[in-house]
């Protein structure tokens, strides 16, 4: 079964890729900040290449997710099943982004997007 959930929209272009393990730690597992707030140096300037959205697709088993600074549990959260596939945008989306398993560990394998 596959489902899908959309937060905000965006254009597209891939920049990278991650796989993050979802397990029970207390307050969920959040996306990899790196490359999330990512910066670049050219010339001796600073340069913010945040990331804008990413698609994420649930591996092994279900996990529960929050975007708004809320602590996921195995009960609290948007629930999705293992082989779903959905995208959230905005940075601070991204940012506040924490995910738990419902069972057993999960992977989630990550697109993160940029300008």
């Amino acid at each position: 079964m596959s489902t899908g959930l959309m937060v905000g929209v965006g254009p597209r272009s891939a920049r990278s890729f991650d796989q993050i393990t979802v397990d029970n730690t207390a307050g969920g597992v959040g996306l990899t900040q790196s490359k999330i707030n990512k910066t670049t140096t050219v010339a001796g300037k600073i340069i913010r290449e945040d990331a804008i959205g990413v698609t994420i697709t649930v591996d092994t088993d279900s996990i529960r997710f929050t975007i708004d600074s809320t602590a996921p549990t195995s009960a609290v959260g948007h629930m999705m099943p293992a082989s779903s596939t959905f995208e959230i945008w905005g940075l601070e989306n991204l940012n506040k982004f924490r995910a738990i398993r419902v069972t057993a560990n999960a992977t989630l394998n990550v697109t993160y997007y940029g300008s």
